[in-house]
């Protein structure tokens, strides 16, 4: 877990935050570390913040981490609705001449499919809209015609 300290201070800087103190909360960020780290593609469930950049709140910690790892992250941004994709843009640093990564987030006009090793996160404030899009990603993902056959496969390990 501590492995994840030096992570959590480059995205301390980007989110304008400090890392936290105090035991129990620093343990979560080191877990969403690990989360961030081991995941495919992060879809998260939180508010964009003004600068198109950033993501407000504890969520915003993990897609933060999740950016900085190179991942792909799929935001809904709660108060518009809308799905957003994370862009990684490189850019020349003005004072010291380095390439450095960056991101952004667009809007995505498409429905995001789940992916395999797939992270969900996102608001603790399952508003009613919110909760009906998580469903309909999972519909979207594992009620296509063409991954019934596989649903149905792995459904017979769990003996339904």
């Amino acid at each position: 877990m501590v492995l994840a300290n030096p992570h959590l201070y480059q995205a301390a800087q980007k989110l304008n935050k400090c890392v936290p103190t105090h035991f129990y909360t620093l343990q979560l960020l080191q877990r969403n570390y690990q989360i961030a780290r081991k995941a495919h593609t992060v879809y998260a469930f939180g508010i964009l913040e003004k600068d198109a950049k950033r993501v407000k709140g504890g969520t915003g910690w993990t897609v933060q981490l999740a950016l900085d790892k190179g991942k792909e992250v799929y935001l809904f941004d709660i108060p518009s609705q809308t799905w957003y994709l994370s862009e990684h843009p490189y850019y020349v640093s003005d004072n010291s001449a380095r390439l450095i990564a960056g991101s952004t987030f667009l809007p995505w006009n498409l429905k995001p499919t789940l992916h395999q090793s797939s992270a969900v996160l996102g608001t603790r404030d399952l508003h009613e809209k919110v909760q009906q899009e998580i469903k309909a990603s999972f519909n979207r993902t594992f009620c296509l015609p063409e991954n019934i056959q596989q649903l149905r496969l792995e459904l017979e390990d769990f003996h339904l």
